[in-house]
């Protein structure tokens, strides 16, 4: 009871110490910090999935070549979820003399269950449609132009007549992206009055839901295990290689700037704490002198710290909230985001996270005060027992965990925090090779430089913290504007106006001179084509596939379905080699090569053997390389690629990817001159990819620049301890005599110098984290900024001079008998 009065009685007097109020400050700053991140970040994740969503067509999506029972979409509605049911199928449109094979998608239901039906009427204007009515339809631009229709003419469709309704500008379900027809869009009941879906049809059944984030859990839970070989579950993780790569990369994004908020909040909150452990030292030992035990000395600064904290925990919270709020709303009208409400549970374990990293950071310096002499209160200069690099073992430690913890991927957390801490060494150990050097050096020189060198010599531990903290927060700082900014920046270009967005498929192999020279003389850019065969892999180590490949459902089309693959004796473009060799040439009749991501799904690695089954012919193969492909290029892709010389005397047919602008004929020319080919227009999920991709870039910025924020916070913490700790130095230096124009002089050159050391350190340490985070998470070629050095020590010299320039005017304007006594 009695150390209970003492700790509450004495939270007046921390409050009024500086080193508490710059304790608490960076506290508070850190969790409004990391609420505001993960709250923007939880917006821009729900962003994320629900584009990912209208690509998938729903949350969850069931496909089957067979009907699916109405049972399932009658748990789903009991379940609260929005069902909907789509069927396609290609038949035969007619409109007066001319005719046009469409792909017809027949819906029913709540469709769409997530996005929004996008239709552009007779009057030209472009608005939300819900599925059509009865005896109507809607068009898209290629059939209406095939058909030689506008909205509000009829067609044959089947043994029905419609009427065209509006012109099919977007449709949510990722059914359609890949159109390999032109589109017609019906209600389902007028597709079965049609009479086109008798035998023979072999249409294909979906069932489309979308619902609250829990529902849809427990729903696919139930559902997943009473689905047959012959039905297959697609969430929205689980969307296409194509719009996979935007959604992890953002989702990278989000989790950097969400680490580095975090990194950065613990380190402020370190350098706060570390300035008060020093001052509880002093308390401790007087303490001790008027008998207090070992337990009080730590029980009253912990408790008095811990009741302090919980009002900076609930204050950073609000604050953090509402500048979330308030940025989302101005990125939303800057940028048109539409961006879902945040959750505010989702700050939740950011908050619990750093409040573990203050126990982290705040228990070793604490629990040094055990072992405080009471001999402290007539030795003021003593050192405080355990303070040294172990103080950070546990945070350093911890903190990667808890990045891991709050959803960073490993090799994320890896990057950024290891890049922080070989920061920090590789500056500790280079400022304790300089300060060797000073102090072999300070005998031979005279003046300020003599009195300079010997201050940074006598104290060198002092000298190590400044500059680690000056260049962690630098590095931070670099990452923050230079490395995030350039990296989204390679992000946005990575999708280029001339990105493909046509691929022709069954082009002969005697055919392909001709089409190609079709398409170059028509103005088709980035031009690329392969050759194709269909396979089967039957065999993996010489045992059947099925008993190597995993029984989820979504591998299923690995151990039943066909395979595509291609040969080449170059590597194809757009692919860069992962682990092996490429082959010489044609290379022999036993290589192949993997994409990296499918040779991980399926458990495959260098060495393994294949068997595959193309045609009637067995073809055994060994895998010889493994490849990281770059799905968001919209080139020909494969996950298999055979050596030419595996492949002789297989049939096969080309397979080709450019890109045409809208207004061209070229493909209406190509098809109608060679009847078999098969034209796929990719540009509505092209389209997406962009829109998302601008989208999160936008949010991302405007996480990266909180992370600024916080880095800045680290640079004040950082100035603050030093200010500290120097001020008692240079009252004595007054006090002896020199001059307040030395005094700035000395203060200006200890801390330029320390400054052009941190900026070359962390302009080093950033680029090579860029480099790391583009190759090993955003799969991108980053090419470091040759001002980012510039940058660095223009940023550097800056703080610096300022703090030069604060510490002289402190200790010119305060007695020196003020700062001794202080």
């Amino acid at each position: 009871m009695k150390l209970r009065r003492q700790i509450t009685r004495g939270l007046g007097a921390q409050l009024r110490q500086g080193e508490t109020r710059l304790f608490l400050a960076a506290l508070l700053f850190a969790i409004a910090a990391l609420t505001t991140v993960q709250l923007g970040a939880q917006r821009t994740q729900s962003l994320l999935l629900a584009k990912a969503a209208e690509v998938n067509g729903g949350d969850l999506s069931l496909s089957s070549r067979a009907p699916l029972p109405a049972a399932f979409s009658g748990a789903a509605r009991e379940a609260g979820l929005r069902v909907a049911d789509s069927l396609g199928f290609p038949t035969m449109l007619f409109a007066g003399e001319r005719q046009q094979l469409a792909d017809v998608k027949a819906v029913a239901g709540d469709y769409p269950v997530r996005g929004a039906l996008r239709v552009r009427g007779s009057d030209g204007v472009e608005r939300d449609a819900a599925i059509p009515h009865g005896g109507t339809a809607y068009a898209d631009a290629r059939l209406l132009d095939a058909l030689g229709v506008a909205p509000g003419d009829m067609i044959e469709f089947g043994e029905l007549d419609v009427r065209i309704a509006g012109e099919l500008t977007e449709d949510p379900d990722g059914s359609q992206l890949f159109a390999l027809a032109p589109r017609l869009l019906v209600r389902l009941d007028d597709a079965q009055r049609a009479g086109l879906l008798g035998a023979g049809s072999r249409p294909g059944y979906r069932q489309l839901f979308a619902g609250e984030p829990a529902a849809i859990r427990r729903f696919a839970a139930w559902l997943e295990p009473q689905l047959d070989g012959g039905q297959r579950l697609r969430r929205v993780e689980d969307t296409a290689d194509t719009l996979r790569g935007a959604y992890e990369r953002g989702r990278s994004f989000i989790d950097l700037a969400l680490l580095l908020t975090l990194a950065l909040g613990a380190l402020a909150m370190w350098l706060a704490l570390a300035r008060f452990a020093e001052r509880e030292a002093d308390n401790a030992a007087l303490l001790r002198c008027l008998g207090a035990s070992r337990r009080d000395t730590l029980l009253l600064p912990l408790g008095q710290v811990l009741l302090l904290s919980l009002p900076c925990l609930l204050l950073g919270m609000l604050a953090g909230a509402t500048a979330e709020h308030v940025l989302s709303g101005m990125l939303a009208e800057r940028y048109a985001l539409d961006l879902p409400r945040a959750d505010p549970v989702a700050a939740l374990p950011g908050v619990l996270m750093l409040a573990v990293l203050l126990l982290a950071s705040v228990l070793p310096p604490l629990f040094s005060l055990l072992r405080v002499s009471p001999l402290r209160t007539l030795q003021s200069a003593a050192a405080v027992p355990g303070r040294s690099a172990r103080w950070l073992l546990l945070p350093i430690l911890a903190l990667p965990v808890a990045g891991v913890l709050l959803g960073g991927t490993p090799r994320l957390v890896l990057i950024l925090i290891g890049a922080l801490v070989a920061a920090a060494l590789l500056c500790a150990l280079l400022v304790w090779l300089a300060v060797r050097a000073m102090a072999l050096l300070a005998p031979r020189l005279r003046g300020l430089w003599r009195i300079g060198l010997t201050r940074l010599a006598r104290k060198p531990m002092l000298a190590i913290l400044q500059g680690t903290a000056l260049t962690l927060s630098l590095t931070a700082l670099l990452i923050a504007t230079q490395v995030g900014p350039d990296l989204l920046q390679q992000w946005r270009a990575s999708l280029p106006a001339d990105t493909p967005n046509w691929f022709l498929l069954n082009i002969q192999p005697e055919q392909r001179a001709q089409v190609i020279d079709r398409l170059q003389d028509n103005g088709a850019a980035r031009l690329g084509h392969m050759p194709v065969a269909t396979g089967r892999l039957v065999s993996i180590n010489g045992k059947p596939a099925s008993e190597h490949i995993p029984p989820e459902p979504s591998m299923q089309r690995w151990r039943d379905g066909p395979l595509n693959l291609s040969w080449s004796a170059a590597m194809p473009e757009g692919n860069t080699l992962a682990e092996g060799e490429w082959w010489q040439g044609d290379g022999s009749a036993g290589e192949v090569s993997l994409e990296r991501g499918f040779a991980g799904r399926l458990g495959l690695k260098l060495g393994d053997s294949l068997g595959l089954r193309i045609g009637e012919r067995d073809v055994d193969v060994r895998i010889t390389n493994l490849r990281s492909t770059d799905w968001d290029s919209f080139r020909v892709n494969f996950f298999v690629v055979l050596a030419p010389a595996a492949a002789r005397d297989i049939a096969h047919a080309y397979i080709a990817s450019f890109h045409l602008p809208p207004e061209s004929a070229a493909i209406r020319e190509v098809t109608r001159a060679h009847g078999n080919l098969s034209a796929i227009d990719v540009g509505a999920i092209l389209a997406r990819i962009r829109e998302l991709v601008g989208q999160l870039t936008s949010a991302a910025q405007g996480l990266l620049l909180l992370a600024l924020a916080a880095s800045a916070l680290v640079l004040l913490g950082a100035l603050a301890y030093a200010q500290a700790e120097r001020r008692r130095e240079a009252a004595l230096l007054r006090a002896l005599g020199i001059r307040r124009r030395e005094l700035a002089r000395l203060l200006a050159l200890e801390w330029l110098g320390l400054g052009a050391i941190a900026a070359v350190i962390a302009s080093a340490l950033a680029a090579t984290a860029g480099l790391l985070l583009g190759s090993q998470v955003f799969q991108f070629d980053y090419r470091p900024s040759a001002s980012m050095f510039a940058w660095a020590l223009f940023a550097a010299l800056a703080v610096c001079a300022l703090a030069a320039w604060t510490a002289a005017r402190t200790a010119t304007r305060t007695p020196p008998a003020e700062s001794l006594r202080a």
